[in-house]
């Protein structure tokens, strides 16, 4: 969360969820900087977030996703925000 608004990030490993962008950060998480995973202000939002299934899942229950991107900034605050071309992301194989 940042200023009251979730973000995703994307980790090497399952995570639980950060409360905090900055843990996020210190992670060396990259954050999703696209129109349907970065400013979920909303309900439906959140709802059409297709990263949002596997945000929300427990570590244990996450399943490794495979996708193309491409880095947006490594901003002020030291961490990446990242372009997912979403017809890339998918459950590995």
């Amino acid at each position: 969360m940042k200023d009251g608004r979730g973000n995703i990030s994307f980790d090497d490993s399952a995570k639980a969820p950060y409360l905090a962008y900055t843990n996020a950060a210190t992670a060396k998480s990259m954050f999703i900087n696209n129109e349907s995973g970065l400013k979920l202000d909303t309900d439906r939002d959140f709802e059409n977030c297709i990263f949002l299934d596997q945000a929300v899942e427990e570590p244990a229950n996450k399943t490794l996703m495979e996708m193309i991107f491409t880095p947006y900034v490594r901003n002020t605050s030291h961490y990446f925000q990242i372009h997912v071309f979403e017809d890339t992301y998918q459950p590995v194989a």
